[in-house]
């Protein structure tokens, strides 16, 4: 069977609040709902003005007082729900309402929110009519469209921090935190300092979970250096601004011991104790402090077989800039 089409027309449906409150439009899989461009598309309230052609397949638009996706912002009693995510939109919208439905609202300070699936974003208000009851939106661009709900400017409400917490694991550190009432937020990112005062990102961004419930996390600082560390969370909106965890403090820890075998050694020695990632290069002195030889990165085994015998200085340089000094006889 060929697929069906519907055509809405300049002028159409241009009387407001003519579909049903609950459910208002209903486009089965097998036809597309067309809404010509310089249209006025009147639903239950809500009008859609493409200025490009719009279609709606496999979709339905129903009227409701509460919100499916979560908000910690109010909101009016009046939201407009589509059960799929729309093609994307390009125009502008009107929003009507009830002087009943603010919900302790300020009509000046109205703006229509859209659920875009996957967070809210406020859409620029162009005029509102508070004799009339409306907000207009300015012109949109493929905007995607899942949920309307009128606001007032959707501002991001801070999260609640729960605990911060870090530990030594072997040569690491653990970092551990937990949110509450997440909205609106991009990502998180766990920074060090050495004094409280300057900091730097050692991770990369962790998505966040964006939900009402406790979320808990953790990330690994695999470079964590030998001293006392502080650790904090940089929690990012999807606006750019941020916010900071609570401060924790790890103790000072040490690196392996480190070993050098065999020691004397003839032709060549190994380094012990420690992972071959700690290691960052390895230095040989003779007696009057001339370097003989270096390695650039760890070795298996280090081979000094052409090497006159003699005491020699081996330096090791750790990836916490921690730097181990032994003395080598080779015989």
């Amino acid at each position: 069977m060929p697929m069906r089409k519907m055509y809405v027309l300049l002028g159409l449906l241009s009387v407001p609040f003519l579909l049903p409150a609950q459910n208002i439009v209903s486009v089965g899989a097998g036809t597309d709902l067309h809404i010509a461009a310089g249209t006025s598309f009147y639903a239950g309230g809500l009008v859609l003005e493409p200025s490009s052609s719009f279609v709606l397949n496999n979709n339905q638009l129903t009227r409701g007082s509460t919100v499916s996706q979560f908000t910690v912002n109010a909101y009016a009693s009046r939201v407009y729900s589509f059960g799929n995510l729309t093609a994307p939109f390009t125009g502008s919208i009107r929003f009507y309402y009830d002087d009943g439905e603010l919900n302790g609202l300020a009509e000046t300070g109205l703006i229509i929110n859209d659920y875009n699936g996957t967070y809210w974003q406020a859409l620029t208000t162009a005029g509102y009519d508070d004799g009339a009851n409306y907000v207009q939106t300015q012109p949109l661009s493929n905007v995607q469209l899942r949920e309307l709900a009128l606001s007032d400017a959707l501002h991001t409400l801070p999260l609640q921090w729960g605990p911060v917490a870090a530990w030594r694991q072997g040569s690491a550190v653990q970092v551990q935190w937990t949110t509450r009432q997440e909205s609106l937020v991009r990502d998180f990112i766990v920074e060090r300092s050495l004094d409280a005062r300057s900091w730097l990102p050692v991770s990369s961004a962790v998505a966040a979970n964006n939900n009402s419930g406790e979320n808990s996390y953790r990330q690994q600082d695999a470079a964590a250096p030998a001293g006392r560390l502080y650790y904090r969370i940089r929690q990012t909106d999807i606006d750019g601004r941020s916010t900071y965890s609570a401060v924790a403090s790890v103790a000072a820890g040490l690196m392996p011991a480190l070993y050098v075998f065999p020691n004397p050694t003839a032709e060549s020695f190994r380094l012990q104790g420690m992972d071959a990632g700690d290691i960052v290069k390895v230095e040989l002195f003779a007696a009057n402090g001339a370097r003989v030889q270096q390695w650039q990165k760890p070795q298996t085994q280090y081979n000094i077989a052409t090497l006159s015998q003699g005491i020699y200085q081996l330096t090791v340089e750790l990836r916490n800039g921690e730097r181990r000094h032994f003395k080598l006889n080779k015989y």
